[in-house]
């Protein structure tokens, strides 16, 4: 009689039909395990070969440029053709370059202008394609051709007299941005209009 009536209530806590149904999932569960591990061992690949999504915007590693000393400062073309690079090593020469690395020319003003030239921090004007040099130490904005011909040294008017021009950036309209550390206190930001004016 004890026996009956385990068997009852565990009948009546489970059903009769639910042990059939666990067999059945525990049974479909294997079946599919089985089957993805036949798939597994026949087209199974090294994890090199599984192809992964890589962003198409991902910048890639393409070269390194040798043979400079110290470069501070770097500066591109829209193109992407031409590098410009400032050195403050054993060499001052700011270089253009190409993208292999072979140097196309050296921007430095007349020597009658600027006798040496210690040219720190150059940007690109992105509507002219100039190449703005700035030489804290002379007090000087030299600017080249997008081929790397001096062409003038800027002039930041009267306002900006025995300035020390250090970094510089334009914006994309051609206004151009010039760190002046004259006072040892506190860094200015001059702003220049596409038309030089202060």
């Amino acid at each position: 009689a004890v026996v009956v009536r385990l068997t009852q209530q565990y009948t009546n806590y489970y059903g009769s039909s639910g042990i059939g149904d666990m067999v059945v999932v525990l049974l479909l569960g294997l079946v599919l395990l089985v089957l993805f591990s036949l798939w597994y061992l026949l087209f199974r690949k090294p994890v090199t070969e599984i192809p992964l999504p890589v962003p198409p915007s991902m910048p890639a590693y393409q070269g390194s440029l040798y043979d400079l000393s110290r470069p501070q400062s770097v500066a591109v073309s829209a193109d992407g053709s031409r590098i410009y690079i400032t050195q403050t090593g054993t060499s001052l020469d700011t270089v253009m370059m190409d993208r292999s690395g072979a140097t196309l020319a050296v921007l430095q003003p007349p020597a009658d202008w600027i006798p040496q030239a210690h040219q720190l921090f150059v940007a690109v004007d992105p509507v002219t394609g100039e190449v703005w040099a700035t030489d804290r130490f002379n007090g000087a904005v030299a600017i080249y051709s997008a081929s790397g011909s001096f062409l003038r040294l800027f002039d930041p008017g009267a306002e900006r007299a025995g300035w020390q021009p250090l970094g510089i950036g334009f914006d994309k309209t051609g206004d151009v941005y010039v760190a002046d550390v004259a006072d040892s206190a506190a860094t200015v930001i001059d702003v220049f209009g596409a038309d030089g004016t202060f």
